[in-house]
């Protein structure tokens, strides 16, 4: 019994990335179907945008272009648009990835960064393109000097989050506070790294983010 129900779980698991692509796809569709009902619709162009982002982000890399040109075209028509600013500059930066030439990577990313920065300035007190901006700039290597950019913004979302819980996403708190301990470690503020990690443990001691929290700290600690 016990045979045929690992069995039957196991195939279950192997059509899920399939079954999911497919729904992808037919997501995808209906939206250039929209878009093309609807060529001027700059939310379409956001959706479609995202879309097209998160399967470049995937190693997808024709759809990078894709999305680029999605969100380009949101910018022509609201140049203040602080959503599509950044998510253009993460953009930028996945295309700073794909380029063979170190020039290209590295004016790519620059741009993305320029790109997330203006969005910001555009509206800081967006939390989504906060964060966009905190973990594309935590995940960049030292020499873009990003860091300090990633922890202004992974503190500005924890500070929102403590004032006012009932508006946030519990768990996003919990990975934004783990973030932020890297952040710090990246940065070489070690103290810092680890009252952060504590303060995990501390508020959400049953939580994935509190386990993970409690690695970091016996790595660090040796």
């Amino acid at each position: 019994m016990k045979t045929v129900t690992y069995s039957l779980i196991f195939a279950f698991i192997a059509l899920l990335n399939p079954l999911q692509a497919q729904v992808e796809n037919m997501k995808i569709q209906a939206l250039q179907d929209s878009l093309k009902q609807h060529p001027d619709d700059s939310s379409i162009m956001m959706q479609l945008g995202k879309m097209y982002h998160a399967l470049g982000a995937q190693g997808e890399k024709d759809m990078v272009g894709n999305a680029e040109q999605m969100f380009q075209a949101v910018i022509e028509r609201e140049p203040n648009n602080a959503d599509a600013h950044c998510w253009y500059g993460s953009v930028l930066t996945l295309k700073g990835r794909d380029s063979m030439l170190p020039f290209n990577k590295m004016r790519h990313v620059k741009d993305g960064n320029k790109e997330m920065d203006l969005a910001v300035s555009l509206d800081s007190t967006n939390i989504a393109v906060r964060l966009t901006r905190a973990n594309t700039s935590l995940a960049l290597p030292s020499l873009f000097n990003r860091i300090d950019y990633a922890i202004a913004d992974f503190k500005y979302y924890v500070s929102a989050y403590e004032m006012a819980p009932q508006y946030f996403n519990e768990a996003q708190y919990g990975d934004v506070l783990v973030k932020l301990g890297h952040a710090y470690q990246k940065k070489g503020l070690t103290e810092l790294a680890k009252a952060t990690w504590q303060k995990v443990i501390d508020v959400m001691p049953n939580s994935v983010f509190a386990t993970n929290a409690l690695k970091l700290l016996k790595e660090m600690e040796g």
